[in-house]
């Protein structure tokens, strides 16, 4: 998403063209959005919102996607609100950045859905192995006579 509409603006379409129609609040939605940036780092476009305003991004990914060309970042602003955001620089045009970003909810809902069955797991061949040591320690064995 990033990358393509960083491609867009690089050949110069408009920055409020390349925004989805709908305002997305990160701390609710699960829908992607998108930021956009001009070379100093000023919001232009948006179509996120946090409490109300365009999100705050993290000091330093403006710079690092200026000098590798992208940064890849987990953003938190708050507990129980994370986003997985792709900052582009854009080549190209007017210059800029293109942040795009998604909710990791359902994300960690699977990795907490997934530790809570390796863990049932894990306890129930703790169980078995229990029910088997005692059931080998409680029958009684004959050797053979030789």
């Amino acid at each position: 998403m990033a990358e393509d509409a960083a491609r867009a603006l690089a050949s110069g379409l408009a920055p409020d063209s390349l925004l989805p129609d709908r305002q997305v609040d990160i701390a609710q939605s699960l829908a992607p959005y998108l930021i956009i940036f001009n070379d100093n780092g000023g919001e232009i476009a948006s179509n996120a919102v946090f409490h109300g305003q365009v999100p705050e991004i993290p000091p330093g990914v403006l710079e690092h996607a200026r000098v590798q060309g992208q940064d890849r970042v987990t953003y938190q602003p708050e507990p129980g609100v994370r986003s997985a955001t792709v900052t582009v620089a854009v080549a190209g045009g007017l210059g800029g950045f293109v942040l795009a970003g998604r909710s990791l909810r359902e994300v960690e809902a699977r990795i907490d859905r997934f530790g809570m069955m390796l863990g049932i797991g894990w306890l129930g061949s703790l169980v078995a192995t229990l029910v088997l040591v005692v059931l080998l320690e409680l029958l009684p064995f004959t050797r053979p006579a030789g």
